[in-house]
């Protein structure tokens, strides 16, 4: 704006978070963690603090011509998608599963970056890498700057996690189980060697009542017999 000392820039409003900003009636990233996780955040909104001071509108006038949008970030399915990772558990158990080494970025951080980025519409490790994470929120919401985002690592972590793959099935089983109250009853395959996967599913996931659905391949007397023999 111009003054009588010459142009001098005026701060119009705060649309994010900044050092000196707080306010004890405003919730900060400092309160993201306990509310991806369905905690209460330490601090609560003060509405009664409103009305006791009347609300006064002020108004500025700005030359739209000279505005720009700069780091626009994704933020509605990244945040959607870590405050379900984080509800599941499954940042805890990864942690206790992955021992942490001299690695930058942390497994289970690794591992929450391939999920979330699937989460978002089945994104390449390559383009996790080159382009996604970089335009997303989770720099900020993760803490993991982009730089140390590369797909090697990503590549490399889905090896990890293959090593811990029926613990974190087991895992969301019992979440599964816990959320809904329902036991796996129901189940599609396509394969023809019936007594192997029924008595891989029942070591398991327990022997449930369950409907077996089968095509004419795996429908033989040796199988009818086999499942008839479990019921």
């Amino acid at each position: 704006m111009r003054t009588e000392r010459g142009p001098r820039h005026q701060v119009i409003a705060n649309l994010g978070k900044a050092p000196g900003l707080d306010s004890p009636s405003r919730h900060g990233e400092e309160d993201t963690a306990a509310l991806l996780e369905g905690r209460t955040p330490e601090r609560q909104l003060d509405f009664d603090s409103d009305t006791k001071t009347p609300h006064r509108t002020q108004w500025t006038e700005v030359d739209v011509r000279g505005l720009r949008v700069e780091r626009v970030r994704d933020f509605g399915q990244e945040y959607l998608a870590l405050a379900l990772w984080r509800r599941l558990g499954l940042r805890t158990l990864l942690a206790d599963l992955m021992a942490p080494g001299k690695e930058c970025v942390e497994w289970e951080l690794v591992a929450c970056i391939l999920t979330i980025a699937r989460f978002c519409g089945n994104k390449s490790e390559l383009e996790v890498a080159e382009r996604w994470y970089a335009d997303s929120a989770l720099e900020g919401l993760l803490g993991v700057p982009w730089q140390r985002i590369n797909d090697s690592r990503l590549y490399r972590g889905l090896d990890v996690l293959h090593e811990h793959k029926d613990a974190i099935c087991a895992h969301l089983l019992k979440r599964y189980e816990s959320w809904f109250g329902i036991n796996f009853e129901f189940m599609l395959y396509d394969v023809t060697t019936v007594e192997v996967i029924v008595t891989m599913m029942e070591k398991k996931y327990g022997q449930a009542r369950r409907i077996w659905v089968m095509d004419r391949g795996m429908v033989s007397e040796d199988n009818i017999d086999f499942l008839r023999a479990r019921a």
